[in-house]
Parts: C-alpha cells; structure tokens; sequence
C-alpha cells in the first residue's frame, strides 16, 4: 500500500485515520512494531508511550479494512466515518457470537 502505487481495490481514494494502542503496556509494544513494519507506506504520529496514530491515503477500504480488523481491541478506526461505521457493524456481529456464551 502506498501513496503512488494503487491497490488491488480500485476504489476512489481516501484518507484512512486510525488509533492504535498498546495492550496492557507490553514490552515490546508488538503492535506498534508491527505498524511499522506492514504499515511503512503510511504515517505515524505518537500521542504518548501507548498510543499512535496512524494516517495512509488508500484507493478504497477494501484491503487494509482485514489488516485493521486484525489489530482486534488495539485498533480503533477514526476516519473516514463510512469504515468507522462499517467497522463498529462488524464488531456488533461478533459480539453476537459470544453473548451466549
């Protein structure tokens, strides 16, 4: 993913903004290691020891909405709101599954 070169998903361009947290301060923090590493066509701004965030410009949502996802609890999408939208949409489903248990 980077600025120039387009992704698989050939949608219209957008700014995606999201915040990424340490889980429990862990040392290593493995997820800030792991933005830097998968995430290197983007921008990071650190807020403080345990949060960050992350800004990339993507042509559509379709690719790195899976990557976010990942991040489970130590992502949250800021922008834009329709991935935002989506993203709490998901979550709800998910949640579903396991009120039962």
């Amino acid at each position: 993913m980077t600025d120039t070169d387009p992704l698989i998903d050939t949608g219209q361009t957008v700014r995606v903004r999201a915040r990424f947290y340490n889980p429990e301060g862990s040392v290593p923090n493995f997820v800030k290691e792991r933005v830097l590493l998968q995430g290197q066509w983007g921008q990071i701004v650190f807020e403080d020891e345990n949060s960050f965030i992350y800004e990339i410009t993507v042509n559509g949502t379709t690719e790195i909405k899976p990557w976010l996802r990942s991040f489970g609890s130590s992502c949250e999408v800021i922008e834009p709101a329709s991935l935002r939208r989506e993203m709490i949409a998901e979550w709800k489903e998910i949640l579903s599954y396991y009120e039962s248990v």
